[in-house]
């Protein structure tokens, strides 16, 4: 790939990007309405980009033609705080993740993820949890990832994947 176009580390200078990217990961089932952008500003969805990048963090963005396109990134809650809506252990990351419309079914979900699997086995991880709504089709792209049910609740799955 050439520089315009590819995978690369996040850095603490994207931190904007990724908050633009955790507003489009909120998933809005078809009919209801769209939630203001202000709703990142909630504590529990802070607790997923509040003081990018910590030694900890992990992730990468999608570029193509020189444009951010996606991004996938993971926090990890540590024995001080309860994590997110992702969170199983304290020392498991927990996933976000998002591709701007218009650019999804195009293989760049899967090379975000596959760049980030690799990183975090680097950094010694050996799971990985995420939260989605049971009406997202990224439940299909996680599956085929990897990831397993880990508990059903009542608007969504919580998913692990072995690293």
């Amino acid at each position: 790939m050439d520089n315009n176009n590819g995978i690369r580390k996040a850095t603490a200078d994207d931190y904007h990007f990724l908050k633009e990217m955790l507003f489009a990961s909120i998933h809005v089932p078809p009919g209801a309405e769209v939630p203001p952008p202000s709703i990142i500003d909630l504590p529990e969805l802070q607790y997923y980009i509040r003081g990018w990048m910590k030694e900890s963090d992990a992730g990468f963005i999608a570029e193509l033609r020189g444009r951010k396109v996606g991004a996938t990134w993971t926090r990890v809650a540590g024995v001080t705080n309860q994590g997110g809506y992702g969170f199983i252990d304290p020392a498991i990351p927990e996933l976000c993740f998002a591709v701007k419309e218009g650019y999804r079914n195009r293989g760049l979900g899967t090379a975000l993820m596959q760049a980030l699997f690799n990183e975090l086995r680097v950094k010694s991880y050996q799971k990985l949890s995420l939260s989605v709504s049971k009406s997202n089709q990224a439940v299909r792209l996680y599956k085929r990832l990897g990831f397993e049910l880990y508990k059903e609740q009542e608007n969504d799955y919580l998913m692990l994947k072995k690293l």
